[in-house]
Formats: C-alpha cells, sequence, structure tokens
C-alpha cells in the first residue's frame, strides 16, 4: 500500500516540475520577446522634441503669456512692463 501511494506521489511531483518549467520557459520566452521587439524601441528625445514650444521673443501683453499648470492651478507666464 505504501508503494502505491509513493507512486502516484512521485507522479503528481514529477508532472508539478513539468508544468512548473514549461510556465518559466513561457515566462522568459515572452520577456525576451517583448525586449527584442522592434514596437518597444521608443527614442525619447525625438518624441519629446516634437512637442517642444520654442518662443522667439516673451509675450509683450499680459494676456498673451504662456499658460502653465496642472490643471487645478496654474499662472500666465509673460514679460514684465518695465
Amino acid at each position: 500500500m505504501m508503494s502505491t501511494h509513493f507512486k502516484t506521489l512521485s507522479k503528481m511531483i514529477s508532472s508539478l516540475v513539468v508544468i512548473a518549467s514549461l510556465l518559466l520557459f513561457i515566462h522568459f520566452d515572452r520577456a525576451a520577446a517583448a525586449a527584442a521587439s522592434p514596437l518597444l524601441e521608443v527614442d525619447d528625445r525625438a518624441v519629446v522634441s516634437e512637442a517642444d514650444l520654442i518662443y522667439l521673443s516673451p509675450a509683450s501683453d499680459p494676456l498673451e503669456g504662456q499658460p502653465i499648470g496642472n490643471g487645478h492651478m496654474g499662472r500666465l507666464v509673460c514679460k514684465r512692463r518695465a
């Protein structure tokens, strides 16, 4: 009777080891594929530089200032009158 339980337990452990190995292989295979994928290669400087705003001179009128803020609090940045 002891040998039957031992064989069953041994088969279960073997099955679990095989399943765990397959899961690890799938996980690392997906991670390697994601790292090698050209879709995930982004040139951050190029993307950010497309949104750069270049001003040649400061705003002369306070109402022409550049609004800055986070949507809840903000200011208009403009040139001070001398």
